[in-house]
């Protein structure tokens, strides 16, 4: 083999795991600085309200919780979704429970996906880290 095919395969080496310990048992990512979702369960169906809950970062000040959404980018608040946005929470606790108004869709089972961003004093985005978890309302509505 030569060099660069050592190359490659060292760097596939390192990428397995890397992406291998950004997961969780449940599945669900799990950033690199320790931000994880601790629930709902990854792809779970759950009932509304429904408790969203995640460790914290020794360094964060605070937490957006975004639903359905791309979170901001870093560097930036929450005003960079605009004046009252729909499914964005700021919140200095760890965890918080989301209602119909936060995960309102059109159907009455719908797949959402929960993103949670550290941000600093200033309420500023701190870095690319995140911690996602996806799940279904009203399954077991429906099916009852």
């Amino acid at each position: 083999m030569n060099s660069r095919a050592r190359l490659l395969a060292a760097l596939a080496v390192v990428a397995a795991g890397a992406s291998a310990s950004a997961c969780t048992a449940a599945g669900a990512y799990r950033a690199p600085d320790g931000l994880s979702i601790v629930a709902p369960a990854d792809r779970s169906d759950v009932g509304l309200p429904v408790r969203v809950a995640w460790s914290g970062v020794s360094r964060a000040k605070g937490y957006v919780v975004v639903v359905d959404r791309v979170p901001m980018p870093v560097g930036k608040t929450v005003t960079w979704f605009g004046a009252q946005p729909v499914g964005v929470i700021a919140t200095v606790d760890t965890e918080l429970l989301l209602g119909r108004s936060v995960t309102a869709k059109n159907s009455r089972s719908a797949r959402h996906i929960v993103t949670v961003v550290a941000v600093d004093h200033r309420g500023r985005r701190m870095n690319e880290d995140s911690a996602q978890v996806t799940f279904r309302t009203g399954a077991m509505e429906s099916e009852a």
